[in-house]
């Protein structure tokens, strides 16, 4: 399977500075940013495992992740207090990218919503409380935790951990 499915999430702030800056950002990086360097690939930082450029455990999460969406969309429409709904996307900046997991705000026909929680490893220019805006076919994985404590997908998290030994 190639690198196809990975496409570029949009970067926003709600001031008319940040948007352009976001827009020019997209528009200066290539689709290949999520594929493995040229060169070796750098260690992970501790916690993080790198993936592998073609990797079909992950590519049949997103396929799967793709078929739930109307699951999750469900469950966050009647979301309780205290319910946390996450997507996980591939964002680009500065010629590199990270696959990072965006708690959602609001879900809308063809895009989500969301704010990163914390700061990028590889990506200086992403932060945490950054608005994030990612449309579904590029969203790689979608979690949530429902009232009664159960998780709902993040299928792609257990596969990390496994790899990482955890």
């Amino acid at each position: 399977m190639s690198d196809k499915f990975l496409m570029p999430a949009r970067l926003t702030k709600f001031n008319t500075h940040a948007v352009t800056a976001s827009l020019m950002m997209v528009a200066m990086v290539s689709l290949s940013a999520c594929s493995a360097p040229q060169a070796e690939v750098p260690k992970a930082p501790e916690g993080f495992v790198n993936g592998k450029t073609v990797d079909p455990e992950l590519a049949k999460v997103k396929a799967d992740a793709q078929a739930k969406w109307k699951e999750f969309v469900e469950a966050f429409n009647v979301k309780q207090k205290g319910e946390k709904f996450a997507v996980n996307s591939c964002l680009y900046d500065s010629g590199k990218s990270e696959f990072k997991w965006i708690e959602v705000d609001r879900v809308y026909d063809n895009e989500i919503v969301g704010h990163l929680e914390k700061d990028s490893v590889y990506l200086p220019g992403i932060k945490a409380g950054m608005a994030v805006t990612v449309k579904v076919p590029d969203i790689e994985d979608w979690a949530f935790v429902d009232s009664k404590g159960v998780q709902h997908g993040g299928a792609s998290q257990a596969i990390l951990q496994k790899r990482a030994g955890k």
